[in-house]
């Protein structure tokens, strides 16, 4: 076998080689794509907030206000119309100077005078009544859906009210440490390692946290949440410190 054909049956390999190569490497599946990891979304609130409560709330209270206000108005504009009159008639038998029925006169004159005085009482005493209850039944028979509005943003108040009590309201310029166990349309409920519950307002924060969050909230001068994530280990090591020295003091108690 000469040169030049032992030359030709290398190169034939080489070339069956690199087509299997590439057959084997045309069939091969590709690789499976590595799984992402979800970052945490911000929770969307639905459902009336507090302040969308507060603001009904404000809205209503005017309406009452003035409501209460036309009541009024329409209620001591007899009174006055009353007085009126009463002064124009004693007036009038004050000005007549005739001898003639004097007595009937000054007999009139005090009853006039003793008539408008109780009546002027009365116009006093409704002038300073209080009649937002008598504003609010009116409103409920004049304008049902307003009443409506009301109610529901009375009844979400009174739920966060229940939301919030026995929580400490976070303050600005200080901070709180711990996880977050619940946000809602009410607000947003931490617990620090000390086992105190923290409510924090829902327009205190840019981005809500997620329940589950162990995270520092910082309030800045603006009364302005800042969201820092802390050490998950750091924070079971703090909670277990606060349990201990709580089982301390439980133990100094006992022994008192």
């Amino acid at each position: 076998m000469n040169e030049n054909f032992k030359s030709t049956l290398n190169k034939l390999a080489k070339n069956k080689s690199k087509a299997a190569k590439s057959l084997t490497a045309t069939n091969t599946p590709p690789p499976l794509p590595k799984p992402q990891i979800e970052a945490d979304i911000a929770p969307v609130i639905e459902g009336q907030t507090v302040n969308e409560a507060l603001d009904v709330q404000q809205g209503f209270d005017k309406m009452v206000a003035q409501t209460a206000e036309k009541i009024r108005a329409k209620t001591i504009e007899p009174y006055k119309a009353d007085m009126t009159r009463l002064a124009a008639e004693h007036k009038a038998l004050k000005d007549n100077n005739s001898w003639l029925g004097r007595g009937k006169r000054e007999k009139q004159m005090k009853e006039l005078a003793s008539e408008y005085k109780g009546i002027k009482r009365d116009f006093n005493a409704t002038k300073k009544r209080d009649l937002t209850m008598d504003a609010k039944k009116n409103i409920e028979h004049t304008a049902p859906q307003a009443h409506a509005t009301h109610e529901q943003a009375r009844e979400t108040l009174n739920y966060h009210a229940s939301f919030r009590y026995g929580a400490t309201e976070a303050q600005a310029g200080r901070q709180y440490t711990g996880e977050i166990t619940a946000v809602t349309r009410l607000g947003v409920m931490q617990k620090t390692p000390t086992g105190r519950n923290v409510y924090h307002d829902l327009d205190s924060f840019e981005e809500l946290p997620n329940v589950g969050d162990k995270v520092r909230v910082t309030y800045n001068k603006d009364n302005k949440a800042e969201l820092v994530t802390v050490d998950r280990a750091e924070l079971t090591r703090q909670t277990q410190q606060a349990e201990l020295e709580r089982q301390q003091s439980q133990g100094i108690k006992i022994d008192r």
